[in-house]
C-alpha cells in the first residue's frame, strides 16, 4: 500500500529526472517497504513486539529510532551516489507560489505525529492514550483543512469545504476499521501459535534441532532466522511473518547467544526477525512491492525486485549490527535478556550523537561499496576498503575483540 500510494507520484518524477524505470521502481521498493521500521508509526507488529516483550511501546519506539534513520540514510546515500554516476542533477524548474502549496497541502498532517510523539514521550502516557489524542487532532485538522488552506491563498471559502473533512472522516473510519480486522487476526494468531508451541513441546524441539544443524555459531542460526524471515514472509504478511519466526526461534537465538558468551537483550532478536520480515516484500521471487512498483514505472516486476533487493542490502545489514552492538539500540546493558525492566537505557545525548554519527559512517561506507561511487568511480581495490570500513563503525566493539587475536 505504501509502494503505491507514495509511488503514483515518485516514481514519474524520478524517471522524468532521469533514471530508469527500473531504478525508479526499485529505489520506492526500497523507500517504501522500510517505512514500517520508521517511529513513531511502526505498523501492528511493533505492538506485538511490546506485548510478546512486555515492555511499554516507547521502548520499543526509542530501540528502533536509530536503525531507523540509519537505514534512511543508506537509501539516501545510495540514490544520491546513482544520481552522481548518472550525471543527474535536480529539476528547479518550481515556482515560489507552486513551492508553498506543495508545503500546505501537506505539512498540517506533521501535528497529529508530533502530538503522538508528545504524549508518549513527554507525558509518558499509554499507547492507546496517545492514539487517541493523536486522531482527535486528525480530525479537526481534517475538518478545517480545505478552509484553511483557501483562506492562506485567498480564495472564497463555502459550506462544502467543510463538508468535505466529515466525508473524509467517515471513510476514514470504514477504512481503520477494515485495517483492524488484520491487526485482531493477527493477535489472536499470535495467542494460537504461542500455545500450540508451549502444550506440543514444538518449541523443545525446535531448539534442539536448531542446535544441531548450526552447532555452536551464533551468526549461522542468525543467517538461519534471516532466511526462514524471507521464505515465510513470501507467503505471510510481516505481521504473521514475525509472529511465527519469533514464537520459534528467538528463544532458541538466547539460548544460543547465552552459550556463546553474547548477553542479548530480547528486543534485539525481536527486531531482527522484524526486519528480514519486512524485507520479504522486495526479495525475489515473489516480492509483492515490487510487482506494485513495476506496474507503476512500466518496468520488468523481475528487474525491479532484484534491483531493488540490491538497494535494500543496507537494510539487511542492520540487523547483524544491532544484534552484536545494542548501543545502536541504546541500550546500554542488561542484566536478564528476558527482563525487559532489566535494560539499562543510555540517557548521554553526547553518547547517543558518537553511535548515530558512526554509524553514519558506516553505512555510507557500505552504500559507497555496494554503488562502487565515492568521489569518483572505484575500483575494485577502493570498494573493499569501503565495506572493511563498515563493521569496524557498525560493530566497534566485535572489531575490537577479533584485533585483540591478531597476534
Amino acid at each position: 500500500a505504501n509502494v503505491v500510494t507514495v509511488g503514483t507520484f515518485t516514481i514519474p518524477l524520478m524517471k522524468k529526472a532521469g533514471l530508469t524505470a527500473t531504478k525508479a521502481g526499485a529505489i520506492e521498493v526500497a523507500a517504501g517497504v522500510n517505512g514500517q521500521l520508521m517511529p513513531p508509526i511502526m505498523g501492528a507488529a511493533a505492538f506485538i513486539i511490546a506485548e510478546f516483550l512486555g515492555m511499554s511501546y516507547t521502548n520499543v519506539m526509542v530501540a528502533a529510532v536509530i536503525p531507523a534513520f540509519v537505514c534512511y540514510a543508506g537509501l539516501f546515500f545510495i540514490v544520491h551516489l546513482e544520481s552522481c554516476k548518472l550525471g543527474l542533477k535536480g529539476n528547479g524548474d518550481c515556482s515560489k507560489v507552486s513551492k508553498l502549496r506543495i508545503i500546505f497541502s501537506g505539512i498540517h498532517y506533521i501535528i497529529p505525529i508530533l502530538v503522538l510523539l508528545f504524549t508518549l514521550l513527554i507525558l509518558k502516557e499509554s499507547a492507546i492514550s496517545a492514539a487517541f489524542n493523536s486522531i482527535c487532532v486528525l480530525f479537526l485538522i481534517m475538518i478545517i483543512q480545505e478552509p484553511a488552506k483557501k483562506t492562506i491563498f485567498g480564495e472564497k471559502v463555502g459550506k462544502s469545504d467543510f463538508i468535505v473533512g466529515f466525508v473524509d472522516i467517515f471513510w476514514a473510519m470504514v477504512g481503520a476499521a477494515k485495517n483492524m480486522v488484520t491487526v485482531a487476526v493477527a493477535t489472536a494468531l499470535a495467542g494460537i501459535i504461542i500455545g500450540s508451541i508451549s502444550l506440543t513441546g514444538l518449541g523443545q524441539v525446535l531448539s534442539e534441532l536448531v542446535e544441531a544443524v548450526a552447532g555452536n555459531s551464533i551468526v549461522l542460526i542468525l543467517l538461519m532466522t534471516a532466511i526462514m524471515s524471507l521464505i515465510l514472509g513470501m507467503g505471510l504478511p510481516t505481521t504473521a511473518n514475525y509472529i511465527v519466526v519469533s514464537s520459534l526461534i528467538a528463544p532458541v537465538i538466547l539460548i544460543l547467544a547465552g552459550k556463546n558468551g553474547f548477553l542479548i537483550p530480547a528486543i534485539a532478536v525481536h527486531l531482527f526477525v522484524f526486519y528480514f520480515g519486512i524485507l520479504a516484500d522486495d526479495t525475489p521471487p515473489v516480492g509483492i512491492a515490487a510487482y506494485a512498483a513495476a506496474g507503476i514505472a512500466k518496468a520488468n516486476p523481475v528487474t525491479v525486485g532484484l534491483q531493488g533487493f540490491v538497494y535494500d542490502l543496507r537494510t539487511a545489514v542492520l540487523p547483524f549490527a544491532f544484534f552484536f552492538n545494542n548501543k545502536l539500540l541504546l541500550i546500554q546493558s542488561i542484566g536478564d535478556p528476558m527482563d525487559s525492566k532489566s535494560i539499562v537505557w543510555i540517557s548521554d545525548p553526547l553518547q547517543i550523537v558518537l553511535i548515530f554519527a558512526t554509524a553514519i559512517v558506516g553505512m555510507f561506507a557500505f552504500s559507497s561499496s555496494l554503488q562502487g561511487w565515492f568521489v569518483t568511480k572505484c575500483n575494485p581495490v577502493e570498494r573493499l576498503l569501503l565495506l572493511l570500513v563498515t563493521p569496524l563503525m557498525l560493530v566497534p566493539n566485535i572489531c575490537a575483540k577479533f584485533i585483540e587475536f591478531i597476534p
